[in-house]
């Protein structure tokens, strides 16, 4: 690659970067409903015009994030042999922190995490391990948009009782709810 494109793309991930923190600098202070692309720019220290090259609404800024975590989760995931401690590898090395998931839970962002789950779920049930990760031979457009409801269902709830269950916990209440028959 060359040096030009070198430094474009360093400066793409820096802006897209900025707007991301300027983002989530914001959603501690306001609700998303009323956040403006004007006050993101602002505080990203960006013009619009940046803001539009890389997105289109704020919503795809939210989302673009949580891609980036679940697209660093699945380059780390490993695939056990036992369906529990997959559930539980999940629930450990979860990619949400709890402040995160607070933040998706006040602010009703609930759609764009599921959403992201939902692309995240496609991509890694086209892998044939995947597949063993869950205990099932194939997921089809219903599982795989069951899956991702039940896992944002569970983080809603359990940021709405104030994060009491611990991770252990979390990963029975996974393993009951996700749980099929293997044959």
């Amino acid at each position: 690659m060359s040096k030009t494109k070198d430094a474009g793309m360093m400066q793409s991930n820096q802006s897209r970067s900025m707007i991301t923190n300027a983002l989530l600098q914001l959603l501690q202070e306001n609700t998303f409903q009323k956040l403006t692309i004007k006050q993101i720019c602002d505080r990203a220290s960006v013009s619009r015009m940046t803001f539009y090259r890389y997105y289109h609404t704020i919503e795809e800024v939210f989302g673009y994030y949580l891609d980036g975590l679940l697209e660093e989760y699945y380059k780390g995931m490993t695939i056990r042999d036992d369906y529990t401690e997959n559930i539980r590898f999940m629930m450990h090395n979860m990619p949400f922190s709890k402040e995160l998931i607070g933040i998706i839970q006040k602010q009703g962002l609930q759609k764009i995490l599921t959403d992201s789950l939902l692309k995240y779920i496609y991509k890694a049930s086209e892998q044939d391990n995947f597949y063993h990760m869950l205990g099932r031979r194939e997921l089809d457009a219903y599982q795989c948009h069951f899956i991702s409801d039940v896992i944002v269902s569970v983080l809603m709830v359990w940021a709405e009782r104030g994060f009491q269950e611990s991770q252990d916990e979390l990963t029975e209440i996974y393993r009951r709810l996700l749980r099929v028959d293997q044959s």
